[in-house]
């Protein structure tokens, strides 16, 4: 039954009152009447609706669990005949909409039951499911802020709070609820979580700001101690974490450490904490040694040692003694490279330590690796080396990692291709049984040979350099034998993207499965180059996929570190909240959201309705570039050289192009929608980029603010209109003068040609903003003037587009009159360079390239001939 409202059966009044109050006023029949039925209204409101009972809700919930959604919705709809108003049911009805892709429908339910303020968790964490599917994070802490209000003193419903205010980074808000909590009841853990979100806030706030809310969490901390509440090494951690924060001495640290010693269960981690606190000296010498007797591998301990020994002033006959008896009795890398690393720090050429590692472990993938930081001392040594390449697996490896030191140290070059390839032909015999996922041992000899062939390439060149076809053929074949060598396929996407291909690197990027963090770290390698070449509605899609790491982190994270919370790991609150901000303020998310912007703005450029719509859904990109974190992984491709350009490619967009999309997209925001502040804020840094990169870009964007400022000007500014107009004019005959000049030299098609020909229309597309009278002057009809002066800017703009699209004429006359014909005399070289047995290449190849660079030219041309109808609209 349901429960009867309270006051239902309230007490009958006596005799005495009853008489009172009947004397005191006798209410009419039609009152009386009107007092009865509102009671009955107000009692049939205040009854509770009959709970669904639990075996009719199971169904349902089997229904979402396996995925049938439409079955869950249809018994949701059945119960709510009877129950129209349960909240579980309108709760499970939210997940069944959202789940089925009605995501508007599914935020209005849930905003229903939020407004009636429930409080029941099963209901709370139920709509949790919705709007966390939704990326609703604020109206998750809403809802448990309601709930929080409405029983205060439920510590569960408090709980719940915080855990929905850890899902934000409102750290202040989280030491607040945490304080709350602590006050309210005794459990430690409270206090804990006080101290992370006080330490969180130290972390992201200014310097002398964090210095005081440290100190604070310090005597949290120690209140703590002298209480005996340090009950676990996470808290322990956590101490010391805050400690380090704050720069205490070593010393003050390893007195904490020392006294809750007996709560690191793990050895190892108490011997790796002192080594990490002790002065370099004798003691801090003898637990290393400890250590190593362990783990000889241990390199932290190797390093410990050494700088002890070097700070005690040891002999280095006993130092070498001791590292030689290492060798002697553990066998392992670490003693061997421990040997290096001390003649590294003494100076010390001779090539012994060299030579016994190159004797002990030279046929391992792994010794290049090891020895690149001391190489350069042993020059003369690897000069003297010789290895003949034998078909076995450790002949090989030593075979390779010979050539890679001789690369580092510049002493082989494109003249050692053919030794290489032929050192090649006699190890790959030994691969032939692996599997593709396995490892092949002579691959590298391929890829070294790739490398030199390109060393010497010029990325600018407009002509094609049979080199670059040569190594793609190389690869090729490499990738066919060796389908998951990564290597291979990072640097054949380059050398694609120099011949102005990008068919063949999306299915290479593809093939390697880069999933989650990588996205972050290697998409740069396609990314910021497939708009620049033209192909943008590929850019478009490959933009899409790649980000959605970005919103996985924004909705997974932070449950994470809710977890955390959860099981009283606080020491991983920090490192997830730190994984969290270096995603949601990636450089490589930032250049994501400005090629997107980039591109968009020029598809959707046909009209001031397609302007509105393209800047209306850009994403901002923020100003200060400080904050960003660089997670690109440029280092991940093997070039076997000291100082590690890229490949035939540009180096990754910097600060500086982020920084100049971001003040563009903020004038071009201000123009098209209205906002003179807005432009205002930003034309005088755009005025002033002097990077060449750039430079044009920045002009044309800041005259068409300058314009929009002037046309809005109170006064008439007829003479400033026109002088900006002018100055945009002068900017785009001189890009359109250098990219003739690139046409006109190029006979093959590749980066430098498609980029030249993107680069002047996107800057033509900015340009043509200004050809919109009601961009200048909203709000109004534009006078006289204002249409004068755009009328003449669009009449000189039309020869400028006409010779524009006139170099693409000619780029695409040239595809089949030197370039197709360039490109099949490369591919046949390539085959009979080395007797024709390293090269697959074809004429289907040829005619793959050659439709990417129809694909690109068609697209280039498609968004020329658009801006010729916007200039003559």
């Amino acid at each position: 039954m349901s429960k009867r409202p309270p006051g239902a059966r309230r007490k009958a009044p006596t005799s005495a009152a009853s008489s009172r109050a009947g004397s005191a006023s006798t209410p009419s029949p039609a009152a009386a009447a009107a007092a009865a039925a509102a009671a009955a209204a107000a009692a049939k409101k205040a009854v509770k609706e009959k709970e669904v009972p639990q075996w009719q809700i199971n169904p349902i919930y089997e229904a979402l669990d396996s995925g049938n959604h439409k079955l869950a919705l249809q018994q949701i709809t059945k119960l709510m005949k009877k129950s129209p108003s349960s909240h579980i049911l309108r709760a499970l009805r939210a997940i069944a909409t959202v789940r089925l892709g009605n995501r508007d429908e599914a935020y209005q339910i849930v905003r229903k039951v939020m407004a009636e303020k429930p409080t029941d968790l099963v209901i709370l964490q139920t709509l949790v499911f919705s709007l966390r599917a939704l990326g609703k994070k604020d109206d998750i802490v809403e809802l448990h802020q309601t709930a929080y209000e409405q029983a205060a003193n439920d510590e569960e419903v408090a709980n719940h709070y915080f855990m929905a205010l850890v899902r934000t980074t409102d750290f202040a808000k989280w030491q607040q609820v945490a304080l709350s909590l602590s006050r309210t009841y005794p459990h430690p853990k409270y206090r804990y979580w006080n101290v992370v979100a006080t330490f969180l806030q130290a972390m992201h706030t200014d310097r002398n700001k964090s210095t005081v809310l440290l100190t604070l969490c310090e005597r949290m901390l120690q209140k703590l101690a002298t209480e005996n509440k340090i009950a676990n090494a996470e808290q322990l951690g956590l101490y010391i974490d805050v400690l380090t924060a704050l720069g205490r001495d070593k010393a003050v640290i390893k007195e904490v450490l020392d006294r809750h010693l007996h709560l690191v269960k793990v050895e190892e981690e108490v011997w790796r904490m002192h080594l990490d606190l002790l002065p370099s000296g004798e003691e801090r010498r003898d637990l290393a040694c400890t250590v190593l007797k362990k783990n000889a591998d241990d390199w932290a301990a190797w390093t410990a040692y050494l700088d002890s020994v070097i700070a005690l002033d040891t002999p280095v006959d006993d130092v070498n003694a001791y590292i030689d008896s290492m060798q002697t009795s553990a066998r392992t890398r670490g003693a061997f490279l421990a040997a290096l690393e001390y003649a590294r720090r003494r100076a010390d050429t001779d090539p012994a330590p060299m030579a016994a590692y190159w004797q002990f472990i030279g046929h391992k993938p792994c010794f290049y690796n090891d020895v690149t930081p001391y190489l350069t001392a042993y020059r003369d040594w690897v000069a003297s080396l010789t290895h003949v390449v034998q078909a076995t697996p450790k002949s090989a490896t030593l075979g390779v990692n010979l050539r890679k030191m001789r690369r580092h140290l510049a002493l082989d070059s494109i003249d050692s291709v053919d030794a290489i390839l032929d050192e090649y032909l006699a190890a790959r015999s030994v691969d032939e049984d692996l599997l593709p996922t396995e490892r092949r041992e002579a691959d590298e000899f391929i890829a070294l040979a790739a490398l030199y062939l390109v060393d010497g390439v010029d990325k600018d060149t407009v002509v094609l350099d049979g080199r670059v076809v040569r190594a793609i053929g190389l690869l090729e074949n490499g990738v066919e034998r060796s389908p998951k060598n990564f290597q291979f396929k990072l640097l054949l996407i380059r050398l694609y993207l120099h011949l102005g291909s990008v068919s063949r690197p999306l299915a290479l990027f593809e093939s390697m499965d880069i999933k989650s963090i990588q996205l972050d770290t290697l998409s740069h390698t396609l990314l910021e180059s497939i708009g620049d070449l033209g192909y943008l509605r590929a850019a478009q899609g490959f933009i899409h996929e790649s980000t959605r790491i970005y919103a996985d982190n924004e909705r997974e994270t932070p449950e994470m570190v809710v977890q955390a919370f959860t099981h009283g790991t606080v020491t991983q609150v920090p490192d997830f909240i730190r994984f969290y901000f270096r995603l949601a303020k990636s450089t490589a998310r930032m250049v994501a959201r400005a090629e997107s912007w980039r591109w968009s703005l020029v598809a959707a450029h046909r009209d001031v309705k397609g302007l509105k719509r393209a800047v209306a859904e850009s994403e901002e990109l923020p100003i200060d570039m400080e904050e960003l974190y660089e997670n690109r992984d440029v280092t991940v491709m093997e070039r076997f050289v000291e100082r590690k350009a890229e490949v035939l490619v540009p180096p990754p967009k910097d600060r500086v192009f982020l920084e100049m999309v971001a003040r563009a997209q903020r004038v071009v925001h201000g123009v098209v929608m209205g906002d003179a502040e807005l432009v205002c804020e930003n034309v005088k840094v755009l005025m002033d980029e002097e990077d060449a990169r750039y430079k044009a870009v920045a002009k044309v964007a800041a005259h068409v603010g300058m314009s929009y400022l002037e046309a809005t000007a109170e006064e008439e500014q007829a003479k400033d209109l026109g002088e900006h107009l002018t100055a945009i004019l002068d900017v785009l005959r001189a890009a359109v003068e250098r990219v003739q000049g690139v046409v006109g030299g190029a006979t093959t098609i590749n980066m430098p040609v498609l980029k030249a020909l993107t680069s002047v229309v996107e800057l033509l597309h900015l340009a043509a903003i200004a050809t919109h009278p009601s961009t200048l002057v909203t709000d109004k009809k534009p006078p006289a003037w204002i249409k004068s002066a755009v009328t003449k800017y669009r009449a000189d703009l039309q020869p400028i587009v006409e010779a524009v699209q006139s170099a693409i004429t000619e780029v695409q006359g040239k595809m089949t009159s030197t370039a197709t014909p360039a490109l099949r005399d490369a591919v046949t070289a390539a085959r009979n360079a080395h007797a024709g047995e390293l090269s697959t290449l074809s004429d289907a190849w040829v005619a793959q390239v050659g439709d990417d660079w129809a694909t690109a030219l068609s697209s280039i041309g498609d968004q020329a001939a658009q801006l010729a109808l916007v200039v003559r609209a």
